[in-house]
């Protein structure tokens, strides 16, 4: 989870209004690349923007009473927010790995100037910005568990029941992922039901709900196999931890250095560190990460 304070290219921001949600994708010197409703959200083609982040705060976001204005915690220093809500959203990154940050910014300026056929509940904001991030463009404000697919063929399903907010809390009640991925040599399931998670200005989040894990391994990478549930899960600031419990042994160095026996090993990789123990675990995000 990025804080809001410290944005960084290839983040995803989500701007927060009063009825609606905007989603776009920050790239180098502080400018978002974003698709633009048509008027009253009509479907339409729209050409994708790319345009300063400060500008399209000032012009977009209205004044409404009722919002919470908290400017230290705006993604960028705005002279007036004017009582709406930004902050960065990469909370899909629990579900999939996101691209490297440079072909995040590839993907997004690709698609500059293009046009986007826009649809309020089938191809709209959020959808481009999880598919320069992802591969995959999916929306998870969708109150339907619907099944999407990515690049690579993999499967996952996902959606929500109710997640309303305010101002800087946010609240998301029976929430669910399920994914399917597979490669040669490698297999994973993961089935995620959250109940209910509360996040305040996606500084900090806890949530309580059922993963779970099971997968197999035997590549170049690595060998072993995964077996985990998690019960309890907690973000404050740079450190994740996990209530959980789990057998999964292996060595693999697909993504940096995993050693587990029974569920107990260290996860080191270009983000963070991590310690297990018998399934629960304690992440900590590396400062030069934190901070941007």
């Amino acid at each position: 989870m990025s804080s809001v304070l410290f944005p960084k290219p290839g983040d995803l921001i989500q701007f927060q209004k009063t009825y609606y949600t905007h989603w776009a994708v920050l790239v180098r010197d502080k400018y978002i690349i974003h698709v633009q409703a048509p008027g009253g959200g009509k479907k339409g083609n729209v050409i994708i923007k790319k345009m300063k982040l400060d500008d399209y705060l000032k012009d977009n976001l209205l004044p409404f009473e009722l919002w919470i204005d908290v400017k230290m915690h705006v993604v960028a220093p705005v002279e007036e927010l004017g009582g709406c809500w930004a902050s960065v959203n990469n909370n899909f990154d629990k579900v999939k790995k996101p691209f490297h940050v440079d072909e995040i910014i590839r993907r997004a300026e690709d698609m500059v100037g293009k046009k986007w056929d826009y649809d309020l509940f089938q191809h709209n904001c959020e959808h481009f910005a999880h598919w320069c991030r992802y591969g995959i463009k999916v929306c998870k404000q969708s109150p339907n568990f619907t099944e999407y697919e990515d690049e690579d063929g993999n499967k996952y399903e996902c959606g929500q029941v109710w997640g309303p907010n305010l101002g800087p809390v946010d609240f998301k009640f029976l929430s669910m992922s399920d994914v399917h991925e597979s490669a040669p040599g490698r297999d994973e399931c993961r089935t995620n039901i959250e109940l209910v998670s509360v996040g305040v200005a996606n500084l900090a989040r806890a949530g309580v709900g059922v993963e779970r894990k099971k997968g197999v391994y035997n590549d170049g990478n690595g060998i072993g196999f995964q077996e985990e549930g998690k019960y309890v899960e907690a973000d404050v600031g740079p450190v994740n931890a996990k209530l959980g419990l789990g057998v999964s042994t292996g060595i693999d160095t697909k993504d940096g250095l995993k050693v587990e026996v029974l569920g107990t090993g260290l996860n080191a990789d270009s983000e963070r560190l991590e310690v297990r123990v018998l399934g629960s675990s304690v992440a900590v995000k590396y400062p030069w990460k934190w901070f941007g």
